[in-house]
């Protein structure tokens, strides 16, 4: 499970929107270690696009697919956890 670590500021921010666009039945994630997760039976792709992160020098785009983890049995969640060095941002195991 590849999973993006933020800082609690930008974690926040990300939820917060997330939620706030989805209208789901939410669901425990803490058997894959993650406090952001819904069910849902349709597929990442058709439900949710990319995440893009903006920061001064650029955007840095996220498919669904890097951060979204299908645990495959109905429940999707939101593969970012929180890093605990808040100056540090570690975006590792992402792939097309």
């Amino acid at each position: 499970m590849d999973i993006i670590f933020l800082p609690h500021i930008a974690y926040d921010v990300v939820k917060e929107a997330l939620g706030s666009l989805i209208h789901v039945q939410w669901a425990d994630g803490s058997s894959v270690g993650l406090d952001f997760c819904f069910h849902e039976k349709r597929s990442l792709n058709s439900i949710f696009s990319a995440l893009t992160f903006h920061f001064k020098e650029g955007d840095y785009i996220v498919i669904e697919c890097n951060y979204l983890l299908d645990t495959g049995n109905g429940i999707i969640c939101l593969a970012m956890a929180l890093n605990m060095k808040p100056d540090v941002w570690k975006l590792e195991g992402l792939h097309d």
